[in-house]
């Protein structure tokens, strides 16, 4: 009955090859004839209930098994990428460190410039504010070259032979360039108020 059988590779199966054994033998006691069949009846149940359970066993095994396999894949491969991220901390801490010490450079420039900045400005109001009275100083100086500065008529000869008109025309450009670099100034820095 048994001659072409691998019992033991049966029985490596588990719960279910112990069970198709028992039920292999209470399968060939209930070929002979017998009077009182019912204890082999129960055996027999008792057989198919052992394949069952240890079939949902075995394949709860399996399952188990295998969510342990993905879950160990998942965490060698979260492993890994965690390996990779702690192999490049050191150079992004690095670059960090770069950045903030060209921040910090950068924010110190800035203050500088900022304070270089108010320098200018003051000295450009400075400039404004004295351009005014240039300019008034050097109407004034006109006068005096093109001879209209003493009184008693024009029958009198220029100062500096002639040449006072041109002088006088020169100190009206000069007017004209510092009356123009007050606008620039006036637009560039403007009069700050005292509020």
């Amino acid at each position: 009955m048994f001659a072409g059988m691998d019992i033991p590779s049966i029985l490596g199966a588990g719960a279910i090859g112990l069970g198709f054994l028992l039920a292999l033998l209470t399968y060939n006691l209930l070929r002979r004839p017998r009077p009182n069949n019912a204890p082999i009846y129960v055996f027999e149940f008792f057989c198919f209930a052992l394949v069952v359970v240890g079939a949902f066993l075995q394949y709860s095994a399996g399952s188990r098994h295998d969510t342990i396999e993905t879950l160990q894949s998942q965490v060698k491969a979260l492993q890994s990428d965690l390996d990779i991220a702690k192999s490049g901390l050191p150079a992004a801490q690095g670059e960090l460190q770069t950045t903030k010490n060209k921040l910090d450079a950068a924010l110190q420039k800035s203050a500088s410039l900022e304070t270089g900045l108010r320098d200018v400005h003051k000295a450009m109001r400075g400039i404004s504010d004295k351009i005014p009275a240039s300019i008034k100083n050097l109407q004034a100086v006109n006068v005096i070259l093109t001879g209209n500065y003493c009184p008693g008529g024009g029958s009198g000869q220029p100062i500096w032979g002639g040449r006072g008109t041109t002088a006088a025309a020169q100190s009206t450009e000069v007017i004209g360039n510092l009356t123009a670099a007050q606008g620039v100034i006036d637009q560039l820095f403007p009069v700050e108020s005292k509020n």
